[in-house]
């Protein structure tokens, strides 16, 4: 009776662990730049200043997180979205727009990018209106664990 309660409790504590959240939990360092601020995993490598309309990456093996800046120049931040969105349109392949929102001076766009020759990349993309400066970080993933770490570095990403 004692060995197949041990079976039964071992069989059990497997059902468990098997069924368990899966996601690599990580811990995130923060990127004060001047203009603003990011998270990303810890175990990712970051680059600063890499040009001078990207000021931020941070990549591991399966992903890349990437801040840009463009000028103002006038145009509003809703029109600077569907700027960005046609030219996405014309540059990548497969691209299907899941949806656009824009408040204040904070804009999301969400799409993905799914051709025959190519899994499906969803795509987060944060852009923020400063002073001068339009401040874009977008990331990409293809997988629900991958999905959360974007949605944690998107989230984060604010201007000083």
């Amino acid at each position: 009776m004692k060995k197949l309660f041990i079976l039964a409790l071992s069989v059990v504590a497997l059902l468990f662990y098997s069924c368990g959240d899966k996601k690599v939990p990580y811990n995130y360092t923060t990127h004060h730049g001047k203009e603003f601020s990011i998270d990303y995993p810890s175990n990712w490598t970051s680059e600063v200043n890499v040009h001078p309309v990207a000021p931020f990456v941070a990549y591991s093996d399966y992903q890349t997180i990437r801040v840009g800046t463009r000028l103002i120049g006038g145009i509003s931040l809703d029109s600077f979205v569907n700027e960005r969105i046609e030219n996405f349109e014309i540059l990548l392949v497969g691209f299907n727009l899941v949806n656009k929102e824009v408040n204040g001076d904070e804009a999301i766009i969400r799409y993905y990018t799914e051709d025959e020759e190519s899994p499906k990349i969803e795509t987060i993309m944060k852009i923020l209106k400063g002073k001068e400066h339009f401040y874009g970080a977008d990331c990409s993933y293809d997988s629900e664990a991958q999905k959360d770490t974007v949605e944690h570095i998107i989230n984060s990403f604010s201007l000083n």
